[in-house]
């Protein structure tokens, strides 16, 4: 049997709570804060680390310079084949050392714009989430909410029922005593009790009107 539509969203509704609360919005906002300060500190770290580095690096292509050096000098004072193929290695291995210098640069400098932005996106979204109230305690207002109307819906519709049983009864004192209705002075309803229905049927459309709205 299909759910009616108030049944339907006070069952999402009530899902969608103990899902967020699950979730556990507040504990998530305190672990982004953990999780930023800790990223932050890394950062400064990462950062005194790639200075320490950029020198390593220039002390490196120093010494490659170095071996360079040496291997021409080698060939300059010697001519024969040992030294040839020597001095041919020692430059091998230099352009294979400037090479990957290179290379390890280039990549160290794409993680680090990667690094940068994946950080700056996070601390972007956690502080506008962080921003937002907690979903749980919204969930759980409208819930609220909607008993609260459907306890006044309940009420009034046993007002209406109430007036309606009252001004049944009194239509049929009407109509069992025509005359009363014709002339306030005769032995049926009185003044008061025709004044008493008017107003029971005025206050009956009225709630039927009002039910009708919610």
């Amino acid at each position: 049997m299909a759910k009616d539509p108030e049944s339907l969203l006070v069952s999402t509704l009530q899902a969608a709570a103990q899902n967020w609360g699950v979730f556990d919005w507040n504990g998530k906002v305190q672990q982004w804060d953990i999780s930023h300060a800790q990223t932050k500190e890394a950062r400064e770290l990462s950062l005194a680390a790639r200075k320490q580095l950029a020198d390593d690096t220039k002390q490196f292509k120093k010494s490659v310079k170095t071996v360079e050096t040496a291997g021409a000098n080698l060939q300059a004072a010697n001519n024969d084949e040992t030294s040839t193929a020597t001095v041919k290695a020692i430059e091998a291995l230099a352009k294979s050392c400037r090479v990957t210098i290179k290379a390890y640069q280039e990549e160290i400098d794409n993680l680090t714009r990667r690094c940068k932005s994946a950080e700056g996106a996070f601390a972007d979204l956690t502080k506008q989430l962080g921003d937002v109230p907690d979903p749980t305690q919204i969930i759980v207002s409208a819930l609220d909410h909607i008993h609260v109307q459907h306890v006044q819906l309940q009420q009034l519709q046993q007002l209406v029922k109430d007036l309606q049983t009252e001004n049944a009864s009194l239509e049929k004192r009407v109509q069992q005593q025509p005359t009363a209705v014709a002339s306030p002075t005769s032995s049926g309803l009185s003044r008061a009790e025709k004044e008493e229905l008017l107003q029971l049927r005025k206050e009956v459309a009225e709630y039927e009107a009002e039910f009708r709205s919610l």
